[in-house]
């Protein structure tokens, strides 16, 4: 006979598994237009620039809406919000793959943008409720994966369509992924998941922060703010890459719309990859600001490479340094939008960090969309390289500093009287 034990751990791997699915699906929607953005280009003949501004109208809707959904979500009935968030993006997606103009996209995706963006913040809050210790570990590792393989996935059928050309069509499989989704929530989520405040052992401190203590929140303020800045820089790289580098390898070496696409299906395999690695690696370097810092590091020293070889024959090898920039922003993205949330959910909100962190992501996003379009269709690519590598910099600079910073304090700590 199972035991109490046993069906409580069970309940919560299914709502883990729930969450993971939801999460997986709003990718098909969230980037069916960036995966189809070249035969887009040619079908209304339009520029880089004209393209980049659909991506930037829902990067910035969806920012915007992280933000405030991230101050709602406490109070959601999750069963309904989640749901109909999928149900929206399901029918923008269906609408534009049963033919909706060009003009009318950019609008479309603002309307998809604030209903997906109910989605992270909704189910950080509902994973920090219903999980122990040992599942919100197993939580934080599941979550490293369904943004990679929905990008992979997503990116793979739009190239498996452009062999046949147009575009419609990954739009109209995106939004009934979705819709499947959706219905697979509103029907398992009651089940699952019962909409209580975790609360910690110990008596919290009277504040305003959801019954968390305020000194504590206080004690991690500098760090948040400091990764809220590194979100920006990240989601600049890895959005940014993922949405222009088939127009790169089109461009900068004369390779075919659906191999310039099957080739870029190698960002979101590396992308899981390090988004797994984030995880494990902060087992090993435990402060987030240095973990992070360095992942930028070694992003400086791909772009320089990358730089060097635009212009080159040698696709293969911008393509290995693209990917390698891919993985270690997933890396930092997950660490800052996922473990972060749960491990200070003793602090502030998980729902209400992780929305937080993620709408300064999608600042990054929407700079990088229309910005790095802009500068293509200005300077080329190499001006893409240069820009990105620039982003990469100042963050390693913020993070050197915050690390001068910390060892002089412990200095002065161990060495009062000096």
């Amino acid at each position: 006979m199972e035991t109490e034990a046993k069906k409580e751990n069970r309940r919560q791997t299914l709502l883990i598994l729930l969450c993971w699915f939801a999460y997986f699906t709003s990718y098909f929607g969230r980037y069916s237009y960036n995966a189809n953005i070249i035969p887009i280009e040619e079908a209304f003949g339009v520029t880089h620039a004209q393209s980049g501004l659909v991506v930037t109208f829902y990067f910035f809707s969806y920012g915007a809406g992280q933000i405030l959904h991230s101050f709602l979500c406490k109070k959601y009935p999750f069963r309904y919000v989640v749901a109909g968030a999928m149900a929206i993006a399901a029918a923008v997606n269906l609408a534009i793959g049963f033919g909706l103009g060009f003009g009318a996209m950019k609008y479309a995706f603002i309307l998809n943008g604030v209903s997906q963006a109910a989605l992270w913040p909704s189910i950080m809050t509902i994973l920090a409720r219903n999980l122990d210790e040992k599942n919100l570990k197993r939580s934080a590792f599941a979550l490293s994966t369904p943004v990679s393989l929905g990008t992979l996935s997503i990116y793979g059928i739009s190239a498996i369509c452009a062999l046949s050309g147009g575009y419609k069509t990954p739009f109209v499989i995106s939004g009934s992924i979705i819709a499947v989704g959706s219905v697979i929530w509103l029907l398992s989520y009651g089940k699952l998941a019962d909409d209580v405040y975790y609360k910690p052992d110990s008596a919290p401190e009277q504040t305003e922060n959801d019954g968390k203590p305020a000194s504590a929140l206080k004690s991690v303020l500098p760090t948040l703010l400091i990764l809220a800045v590194f979100c920006v820089a990240v989601n600049a790289l890895k959005d940014g890459l993922q949405t222009w580098v088939p127009s790169i390898m089109k461009e900068s070496f004369g390779l075919g719309d659906s191999l310039s696409l099957f080739l870029t299906l190698a960002l979101p395999v590396f992308g899981m990859l390090g988004s797994l690695s984030g995880v494990f690696v902060h087992s090993l370097i435990p402060d987030f600001v240095v973990q992070v810092g360095l992942n930028f590091a070694v992003c400086a020293a791909l772009l320089i490479a990358v730089m060097a070889l635009i212009g080159t024959p040698l696709y293969v090898l911008v393509l290995v340094c693209f990917s390698l920039v891919t993985f270690f922003s997933h890396a930092s993205n997950n660490v800052m939008t996922s473990l972060v949330p749960l491990i200070m959910r003793d602090k502030i909100n998980s729902g209400t960090l992780a929305g937080l962190l993620n709408g300064c992501c999608y600042v990054g996003s929407t700079l990088s969309s229309y910005g790095l379009g802009a500068i293509a269709d200005a300077k080329g690519w190499s001006g893409v390289s240069t820009a990105l590598l620039i982003v990469a910099l100042v963050s390693v600079a913020v993070a050197a500093a915050y690390l001068v910073v910390k060892c002089a304090k412990k200095r002065a700590s161990n060495n009062p009287n000096t």
